[in-house]
């Protein structure tokens, strides 16, 4: 919110606001964390199964600060995992499951009428 709202005030005079929202990144202030995440994450927690690195970050400030989005202003770039990723995957499992054609599942399907 507050990253939109200094984008609206800044871009009349042509500073672009955007934002990094880092997540589980491997640095000295995770370290005493890691062994309690790592189930987790290789249980899906993040989707590329690992934990961040301090070079996954820098690359997105690298691109922000290049300049190579000039008409871009008030975003968020995520470098962190994502639940609504997770919550897409149970969807679309919920969904498979519904529309099988298995007798037994079909009275569970959605009708249109």
């Amino acid at each position: 919110m507050m990253t939109s709202l200094f984008a609206l005030r800044l871009a009349p005079h042509g500073i672009a606001v955007n934002e990094i929202r880092p997540g589980l990144i491997r640095t000295d202030m995770t370290a005493d964390v890691r062994d309690s995440y790592a189930r987790q994450i290789t249980d899906g927690l993040t989707p590329i199964a690992r934990w961040g690195e301090s070079e996954d970050v820098g690359r997105a400030v690298a691109t922000l600060a290049s300049g190579a989005f000039p008409f871009t202003t008030g975003e968020a770039i995520h470098c962190r995992r994502r639940p609504a990723y997770r919550a897409a995957v149970r969807f679309e499992t919920a969904v498979d499951w519904i529309c099988s054609p298995r007798p037994s599942r079909r009275r569970f399907a959605v009708s249109s009428g």
